[in-house]
């Protein structure tokens, strides 16, 4: 070959690795109910808002909603990693890729994204100002939702959930602080002028009846009357009450809205629903229709009711000091997208959650911006996401529920101060599957629980200061798997019996403890006879560390090869992180 041709095939080699160099990525397709969003781990079900990170190498990571995507660009520019392009979903077209850049985004009041703070993009400014005359809100630029310094806004998730307060409650809050002060000069009035004594009534609604109709009788009752509701069925939707009152269904009456809205609609104080079945709340992907909906109100109750195929059964805005008992809450949900909440909570607190059955629902108890508030004593299993469902809601409890074939278990996210307590995790099974996710919450407590045949018991990520203990951790894929961005965590006391894999981690190092736990795997002695092995054990297994990086090695499981592995690994230690070990195993189990 001559020095002509050489140079000939060199020139033409760089034009094609330029052209290369110089194409434009594009976003990929999104598997929606398949593929996990790369921030949050939830999966993305809802096409309505998928969205799409592509780094200057070509690399596309995907995400659920605007919000992560907004979290995950605040990640690479605070480690001045380079961004090629981002993408969101055009919400009036589902699927079509909208350039972030170039599309209006919304921050919507009354239309909620997969995180729940309500960002939506549209293609058009015409479509932009159509989505707020329908659903409320206002316009943001993408500077002001990663939280640009040079606006004067804070950033990250804190200024994401501070715009959820400002423009969701901003205006109610001040509109309710007037109502209030209204409220109580009149009551001045009428104490001062002095007021006709009324007597409590009992308004009865019955077929064939005086009264024949729920709407009827809740325009005739006054304050404190109780409505009672004789067995039949009703056809009757977009019921408010607005009177402290007391509701009771005799010999389960069916309230059926028959597709045509919510049902009931409390916006009153000391409100009690009781004996009824509801049934019928149509879904709606403009509002959020719940067969009972407590708003802006306190020390109300519903309890004992059965809820039939309805989008959400309960649902509570801005509420305190409410009692959600003894409901069985039962949908029909086939799909994430035309699908609500059994018990939705929303900027509430003092709330207790006790004694439910849900099943077939989104996520079956699901808490955004909750305070001081009790799970207790539920029955969530078979919905399609989560059997329970924390975001942004500290200082919380939940304990001796049952949370099982739930489609990606329990998460507890952005929180801090929750106690997780005698709980039972059971039989969440997929590859974005988890018995208990823990997503950047700190200085909370997993204590008591039982984690049986799950994919991953605990999932452990940018959490700190967790204290898991006394749990047993039994026939799971992995026990625990927990990342080296958590620090400060103490694993102590607590069962791995039968597990495919106790732990795994993503790091050599650890900064977590963990210490005096029973492990099924552990082969140790205990010769001064003091209950714990007087070796160290290493619960992170090579042959974990090979299925963390070739997932496909999976097929080889309890194989020859396998432990052969795993018995080189313990005689010489070379690859599994020496700082995650368990300095004093227990010789029995601890339960």
């Amino acid at each position: 070959m001559s020095i002509r041709q050489m140079t000939a095939m060199l020139v033409m080699t760089l034009i094609a690795a330029a052209l290369i160099g110089c194409a434009g990525y594009a976003p990929e397709e999104i598997h929606y109910g398949t593929d996990q969003c790369d921030y949050c781990k939830m999966t993305i079900a809802d096409k309505s808002f998928g969205s799409e990170l592509i780094t200057q190498k070509g690399k596309v990571l995907k995400y659920d909603s605007i919000e992560c995507l907004a979290a995950a660009d605040m990640v690479f520019a605070n480690k001045s990693q380079d961004v090629h392009s981002r993408w969101v979903t055009d919400f009036g077209q589902p699927g079509q890729f909208l350039d972030a850049n170039k599309a209006w985004i919304v921050l919507a009041e009354r239309q909620k994204s997969p995180m729940g703070i309500g960002l939506v993009a549209v293609s058009t400014e015409e479509s932009a100002t159509k989505l707020i005359d329908d659903v409320g809100g206002r316009i943001v630029t993408w500077g002001e939702i990663k939280g640009n310094r040079d606006s004067g806004l804070e950033t990250g998730e804190q200024q994401l959930t501070l715009w959820s307060k400002s423009c969701r409650t901003g205006q109610s809050i001040r509109h309710s602080e007037f109502s209030r002060h209204i409220a109580g000069v009149l009551v001045a009035v009428c104490l001062v002028i002095g007021s006709k004594s009324t007597v409590a009534t009992v308004i009865t609604v019955q077929p064939g009846g005086a009264i024949q109709s729920v709407s009827e009788a809740l325009s005739l009752a006054m304050p404190g009357d109780t409505v009672r509701v004789e067995s039949g069925t009703y056809l009757e939707a977009n019921l408010r009450v607005v009177k402290p009152m007391t509701l009771i269904g005799n010999d389960w009456p069916v309230v059926n809205a028959a597709g045509r809205g919510p049902i009931f609609e409390v916006t009153a104080a000391n409100v009690v629903i009781s004996g009824f079945e509801l049934r019928g709340v149509p879904v709606s992907f403009v509002k959020e229709h719940a067969a009972i909906l407590l708003s802006e109100t306190e020390n109300c109750e519903v309890r004992d009711n059965r809820f039939v195929d309805n989008f959400f059964a309960v649902y509570l805005a801005h509420s305190k000091r409410c009692r959600v008992i003894r409901n069985s809450i039962v949908g029909s949900a086939t799909a994430l997208t035309s699908a609500g909440n059994g018990v939705h909570m929303w900027y509430c607190r003092d709330i207790a959650v006790q004694d439910n059955q849900i099943h077939g629902q989104r996520d079956g108890i699901y808490l955004e911006f909750v305070k001081h508030s009790t799970i207790s004593g539920n029955d969530s299993s078979d919905n399609l996401r989560y059997g329970l469902h924390f975001m942004f809601s500290d200082s919380c409890r939940y304990e001796k529920n049952r949370f099982a074939r739930n489609g990606a278990g329990v998460a507890v996210m952005y929180t801090s101060q929750v106690d997780m307590l005698g709980n039972s995790f059971e039989d969440s099974w997929g590859g974005a599957s988890y018995g208990l996710l823990l997503k950047d919450i700190r200085d909370s407590r997993v204590r008591g629980n039982a984690i049986t045949r799950n994919s991953v018991g605990i999932y452990l990520e940018g959490s700190d200061r967790i204290v898991i203990s006394g749990n047993q951790f039994h026939a799971n894929g992995w026990a625990i798997k927990i990342m080296a961005n958590c620090v400060g965590s103490k694993v102590i006391a607590n069962d791995f019996i039968d597990n495919s894999f106790q732990v795994a981690t993503n790091s050599r190092q650890s900064f977590s403890e963990f210490d005096g736990n029973y492990w099924s795997t552990y082969h140790g002695y205990d010769l001064d006879r003091d209950g714990y092995g007087d070796m160290p054990y290493r619960p992170v297994s090579l042959y974990s560390l090979i299925v963390e990086s070739e997932p496909a090695t999976m097929v080889l499981i309890r194989s020859l090869l396998v432990d052969l592995l795993n018995l080189a690994e313990r005689i010489m230690p070379t690859l599994t992180p020496e700082a995650l070990a368990d300095a004093k195993p227990r010789m029995k189990p601890v339960s």
